[in-house]
Order: structure tokens, then C-alpha cells, then sequence
């Protein structure tokens, strides 16, 4: 929780963008949190597939192999604030490629969780 908390501080002190986002930025924003929600869902299938005798842990290494559920969730939210907090400080092209570089790291995340069995339905 302190994690969270921290995260929050810190985009609370980022209020004034950089510059206006563009549309391009905004999209790429709401795929970057939608692919951090499916991630989050993601890891915690592994954990409650590991809770249920299933042996399979996290690469993340931040989380640990097994991290509980609220590890998880602080973990995803912090990951959630600082990101934006980042991409708010950020202008013009910096801040695209930093969430093309978000969106795509997540998205490699995600498609690897999904060929060894773990789901992402909404």
C-alpha cells in the first residue's frame, strides 16, 4: 500500500503536462492501461493457480515468484500511476515512444501469458 501511496504522490505532483496530448498519445495511453489490466488479471491466475497445487510462478522479478494477491494489486496500481505520471511529464515525441514502448512490452507480456494457458476475458 505504501507503494501505492507513493505512486499517487507522485502523480499528484506531475498535474501540468508537459504539453496537450495528442490523440495518438491519448490512444496509446488507453491501450497501454488496458494491456496493464490484462496483465494484472494475468498474474492473478498464476496466483491462484499456485494457491490450488498448480505449480507455476512469476518471471516478474519485482513481484517474486509467488507474490500474494495484494502484492499484485499494489504492485499494478503503483505500475499504473507512475507510468502515467511519466507519460504526463513528458512532450511530443518522448511521450509517444514511451508508451509505444509501454503498449509493446506489455503486449509481448500479455500474448506469453496467453500461449501457456492464462486467459483475458472481459
Amino acid at each position: 500500500m505504501r507503494a501505492a501511496a507513493f505512486a499517487l504522490a507522485l502523480v499528484a505532483g506531475t498535474c501540468t503536462a508537459a504539453e496537450p496530448w495528442s490523440a495518438t498519445d491519448t490512444a496509446l495511453e488507453v491501450a497501454a492501461l488496458t494491456s496493464l489490466t490484462i496483465d494484472f488479471h494475468q498474474t492473478l491466475q498464476i496466483h491462484q493457480q499456485y494457491a490450488a497445487g498448480r505449480e507455476r510462478g512469476e518471471s516478474n522479478f519485482l513481484l517474486g515468484t509467488h507474490p500474494s494477491e495484494s502484492k499484485i494489486r499494489n504492485y499494478f496500481v503503483a505500475s499504473s500511476l507512475i507510468q502515467f505520471a511519466v507519460a504526463h511529464s513528458l512532450s511530443g515525441g518522448a511521450r509517444t515512444c514511451f508508451l509505444s514502448g509501454v503498449l509493446g512490452l506489455e503486449l509481448v507480456v500479455t500474448q506469453r501469458n496467453k500461449e501457456i494457458g492464462l486467459s483475458y476475458r472481459f
